[in-house]
């Protein structure tokens, strides 16, 4: 009965530090995850005693389950995991790219509307771009050219001009 008068009076005051830190945390980006580690944290103390109970440890109270964890590949879930994030924050650098870009070039006097594509290489960094533009004449077309150049620290023949037409988001 000690045990779990214990254990109860660990999860209480687990609980009262977690709405501690809900009070005291700053709503930002990192919240839900700092949400979920308390949360972790809190079902981890909650387990814990119960895996410990003496009689019988996780993979006697759960013998089905016991080979499928050890025969997991965690190295290959990782290294998939690790593939799928480097692919989603490449596309989300690209988008965000091409969206400063194109409001750069939009910025160039007598371009109506700009659009634009970016190529990144294999460490992030920019090597070509595609303006696609409105403009009003050639010379609104070469002046963001040479505005998307001299902020991107691109040479000319990396920066290609083409009709708004063609653009397709």
């Amino acid at each position: 009965m000690d045990a779990v008068l214990q254990i109860v009076g660990s999860l209480i005051l687990l609980l009262l530090l977690y709405s501690l830190l809900e009070m005291l945390l700053p709503e930002s980006g990192l919240a839900p995850f700092v949400r979920l580690v308390m949360g972790l944290t809190l079902l981890a103390a909650a387990v814990t005693p119960l895996s410990r109970s003496g009689t019988a440890g996780l993979s006697e109270l759960l013998p089905a389950l016991a080979p499928a964890m050890e025969a997991t590949d965690y190295a290959a879930q990782g290294t998939a995991i690790r593939e799928r994030l480097t692919a989603g924050a490449r596309q989300e650098q690209e988008e965000a790219a091409a969206s400063r870009i194109a409001a750069l070039a939009a910025a160039a006097e007598g371009v109506e509307r700009a659009g634009a594509r970016v190529y990144l290489d294999g460490d992030g960094g920019l090597t070509r771009v595609e303006l696609y533009l409105k403009a009003r004449d050639e010379a609104a077309c070469q002046q963001a050219k040479e505005l998307v150049c001299a902020f991107c620290l691109l040479g000319p023949e990396q920066v290609e001009c083409r009709k708004w037409e063609e653009y397709h988001e």
